[in-house]
């Protein structure tokens, strides 16, 4: 379904607000099976905190389900050589959680205070639509959700000691995207005069001024 395009796009974006190679930034893949992921790259070490991971919900929300002129006649984007390149959308809803995992209070509520703050500003998130050698650029939003969890009470066993972990679930409003290619029709029409019925032009050579003579 293509969703996999969002995923890239957030990780590029948190990895551009994150700019410290301390911190372990995982990705949907890699946060689906944490501690499977980190086990192979660790040799079952313990993970080093702290740590940032994207995950995705399985379930992706249709928000539209009926046939639209988005769906089958959107935006004409380029016309040439008898073709008209054509990207039709369907509006999807994805929802995301972002975890932060640090070993102390205080470093995960900045870190958390940070995100909330670049989430809502900067909401907008660019993909690129890979169909057909597009190149379009395509924009979509950001919603975060109001309340903020924290889940430091959930164990994880490759995290020794105490660790502090908190959750921000966001939901991004997304497209599905088509872009093809269709064919130019053309119809050839011939020039026509149009002849006005004889009643018509009777009554219009025959049409007759009234005058109003003033009285002496």
């Amino acid at each position: 379904m293509s969703v996999t395009l969002y995923d890239d796009a957030l990780i590029r974006k948190i990895k551009f607000w994150v700019r410290d190679d301390a911190i372990t930034i995982l990705g949907v893949n890699e946060s689906t099976d944490l501690f499977r992921y980190k086990l192979d790259q660790n040799n079952d070490k313990p993970l080093q905190l702290p740590i940032i991971a994207l995950s995705r919900e399985s379930r992706i929300e249709i928000a539209s389900t009926t046939k639209q002129p988005l769906t089958y006649d959107g935006l004409k984007v380029a016309s040439e050589n008898n073709k008209t390149n054509q990207l039709n959308a369907i509006p999807i809803r994805i929802r995301y959680q972002l975890d932060i995992y640090t070993r102390y209070d205080y470093e995960n509520q900045e870190y958390a205070r940070n995100f909330i703050f670049n989430l809502i500003n900067y909401p907008m998130l660019a993909i690129e639509v890979p169909y057909n050698n597009s190149k379009l650029i395509m924009n979509s939003y950001i919603h975060i959700e109001p309340e903020i969890t924290d889940n430091s009470d959930i164990p994880e066993r490759l995290i020794r000691d105490q660790f502090r972990r908190q959750t921000i679930s966001f939901v991004l409003d997304a497209k599905l995207y088509d872009y093809r290619a269709y064919d130019n029709w053309k119809i050839d029409c011939c020039n026509s005069t149009v002849l006005l019925a004889d009643e018509e032009i009777n009554q219009a050579e025959n049409s007759i001024d009234i005058k109003i003579e003033e009285e002496n």
